[in-house]
């Protein structure tokens, strides 16, 4: 049974970069985000990668000397606060990394990721969506996640500072290296955040791997396959022209109205202000030809039965990348979900509804307390219980609207009303 809730509060390579040649496009900003990518434009190919190192293990036999690797040590990101670690992918099912022998095939195939990790609490991991890269979470989301959460996000393989895709990419692949980066760097039972293509991405690792992950949050995605909506085909032509600027992008984050443009805006100057890392054009087309492929598959929406670990799931009702009836459809068929929808507020929704959103996920990680590990910055404690069974429906009016009625979904819904903001 879904929860719903309709809800609304205003107040390898150093420099992969998605403005290269082809998307050195004109961009339309304000003077001062002007003179801030002028900066950023200028930097370009200024900044160094050191590379990654390993801690490695020597064995010794009367015959042979073995070296495999048993963690890798992060390496910073001269001039940045991002670290790179060097991942192996997580088989299907495994919950404990594999051991790999220095300059094996494995080892070759092990990928750079770049990531940033910070604040106390349980381990939130966020994943990113199609075009998306470390740049584009919200520097005050970032902030105040962090007050709650040790938040971790990184750039997928190919994208930004993160080395180049060991393999063709495929959703289990991009799954199992998520799995393989959060135990490299020592994350315990964490709530899985995926933003799109990265919601498929979350639904993938759980479905992979079981018992590694506590909570599953689910922001503006789907499961794909018959019955979804997907989006119009401007809008998956936009997202795979390696030209299209974040500015361009942000069109689809952000609806065309009075509040929808200022919220462009800020989430514009947010990308352009602290370290920007860009996508290469290969890594475009690639997430372009996955994500299509993914609207058609229905091997995603035919597993969701096995996601066992409470869901929440987050979409805005004016989504044009994954509209709000696939949200709907993709928390109807999860067997313990919660969904939350931001009326007004398109495939940003998360920054156009920031304190509505930090609200919904505090209260679904409180109500869901039991099952999380916090973290701090010297130890950790594990908490370990069964999850909750079952979990009711409620829908919230945005500001003064009058209170609306979900459609119940497959048994019943409770409507209930919170208070607006």
């Amino acid at each position: 049974m879904t929860d719903r809730r309709l809800v609304h509060s205003r107040p390898g390579r150093g420099h992969d970069r998605r403005h290269e040649k082809a998307r050195l496009a004109p961009l339309v900003v304000p003077t001062a985000l002007g003179a801030a990518l002028v900066m950023v434009l200028a930097a370009c190919g200024s900044q160094t990668v050191g590379p990654t190192t390993t801690t490695t293990t020597t064995t010794t036999t009367s015959t042979s000397s073995t070296t495999t690797t048993t963690t890798s040590t992060p390496v910073a990101v001269a001039g940045t606060s991002i670290l790179r670690a060097r991942v192996a992918r997580l088989q299907r099912g495994a919950l404990v990394l594999p051991a790999v022998s220095e300059g094996s095939a494995a080892w070759l195939r092990m990928v750079p990721i770049a990531y940033r990790s910070f604040g106390t609490g349980p381990d939130l991991l966020l994943i990113s969506g199609q075009d998306g890269t470390l740049s584009w979470w919200g520097q005050s989301l970032l902030s105040d996640l962090s007050s709650h959460y040790h938040v971790t996000l990184f750039d997928l393989p190919d994208v930004g500072y993160s080395g180049m895709a060991a393999a063709p990419l495929s959703l289990s692949w991009l799954a199992d290296m998520t799995a393989g980066l959060a135990l490299t760097i020592g994350l315990s039972d964490p709530i899985v955040l995926g933003w799109g293509l990265g919601g498929q991405i979350a639904l993938s690792l759980v479905e992979r791997h079981p018992g590694f992950a506590s909570l599953l949050i689910l922001v503006d995605t789907s499961a794909g396959g018959a019955g979804t909506v997907g989006p119009s085909t401007g809008v998956v032509r936009l997202l795979a022209q390696p030209g299209a600027t974040p500015v361009a992008l942000s069109t689809l984050l952000f609806p065309a109205t009075a509040v929808g443009l200022q919220d462009r805006l800020v989430w514009q100057n947010s990308v352009f202000a602290g370290t920007t890392d860009w996508m290469t054009a290969q890594a475009v087309e690639a997430e372009a030809v996955l994500q299509g492929a993914l609207w058609k598959s229905s091997s995603l929406a035919a597993r969701l039965a096995l996601v066992t670990i409470p869901a929440l799931v987050v979409s805005g009702a004016d989504d044009v990348v994954f509209p709000a009836e696939d949200a709907s459809q993709l928390a109807g068929e999860l067997p313990h979900a919660t969904e939350v929808s931001f009326p007004g507020a398109g495939y940003g929704a998360i920054f156009q509804d920031e304190p509505a959103f930090l609200a919904a996920v505090e209260k679904f990680t409180a109500e869901n307390a039991s099952s999380l590990t916090t973290t701090t910055t010297s130890s950790s404690t594990t908490t370990t219980s069964s999850t909750t069974s079952s979990s009711t429906t409620t829908t919230a009016p945005r500001k003064t609207s009058s209170t609306t009625t979900a459609a119940p979904r497959k048994t019943s819904s409770t409507t209930t009303t919170a208070p607006s903001a």
